[in-house]
């Protein structure tokens, strides 16, 4: 694929940004069709594309991380959709809009920022410390 279609369509992370944009539509509008093109149709696209981008995001690329990545998959895609569906009820707590008004320019820095910071601590810190230091910070 030419670079410059690559950088029109955000690959290989375009779908994920539609993902995104076709959950909030769904709770926005509360469109039956919508809800299920993200169920029927995104879902499949986008565990076959994190299972070959793996190498992208994981140091230790082995057939059983494939599956890593797709449970990872179908709970975030599970989560996403009981909101998108308004399964639970509003969080209209300041605490809650806090967090929300927050992951946006966390999510424009998290990658960046987590490589160097990762950089830092390699010679320190093995893969299963840094990753409970990450988790923590949640």
């Amino acid at each position: 694929m030419p670079h410059a279609v690559q950088s029109l369509i955000i690959f290989p992370y375009g779908p994920y940004f539609i993902a995104g944009g076709m959950f909030y539509l769904t709770w926005r509008t509360r469109a039956r069709r919508l809800r299920v093109g993200c169920a029927d149709n995104l879902s499949s696209a986008h565990l076959r594309r994190g299972v070959q981008n793996r190498t992208n995001f994981m140091s230790a690329v082995t057939p059983d991380t494939a599956w890593d990545v797709i449970g990872f998959l179908i709970l975030a895609f599970a989560m996403f959709s009981a909101i998108a569906l308004r399964a639970f009820a509003e969080m209209k707590s300041r605490f809650w809009l806090s967090l929300g008004g927050f992951t946006y320019p966390l999510y424009l820095v998290h990658n960046e920022v987590g490589k160097a910071v990762f950089r830092i601590a390699e010679p320190a810190a093995n893969e299963w410390l840094r990753l409970a230091a990450a988790l923590s910070r949640n």
